[in-house]
C-alpha cells in the first residue's frame, strides 16, 4: 500500500501532487541513490547505520547534501510522514 503523503525537500506533499521534471538527473540517467528503512509505530529501526550508508553512498556518488539535511531532521521527517499517513504498526520508507 502507497501512502497519501511523500516528504519532498522537506514539504509534506499529497502523492498526486508531486510531479517528476522529465530534465531530473535520475529521471535522465537512472543515477542515483536511495534507502529503504522500516519502521514500528511512527519509530525507523536501526536507522543510525542506515544513515551511515546512506551518507557512505552518497561520498562515493560524490553526491553534496544540503547542510539541513542532517540524521534528526530526517529522522523527525520520517515521524511525521507517518504519523500524518495514520501508518502506527509498520511501515518501509523509502529515502
Amino acid at each position: 500500500m502507497t501512502a497519501p503523503y511523500i516528504i519532498l525537500n522537506n514539504k509534506l506533499l499529497r502523492t498526486d501532487e508531486v510531479h517528476i521534471d522529465c530534465c531530473n538527473r535520475s529521471f535522465l540517467y537512472g543515477d542515483g541513490l536511495f534507502e529503504t528503512i522500516r519502521c514500528t509505530g511512527t519509530k525507523p529501526l536501526f536507522f543510525d547505520l542506515h544513515w551511515k550508508r546512506l551518507s557512505e553512498g552518497m561520498s562515493l556518488l560524490k553526491m553534496e547534501a544540503d547542510k539541513e539535511f542532517t540524521l534528526p531532521l530526517v529522522q523527525h521527517a520520517i515521524e511525521k510522514l507517518l504519523n500524518k499517513s495514520r501508518i502506527y504498526k509498520s511501515a518501509r520508507v523509502r529515502l
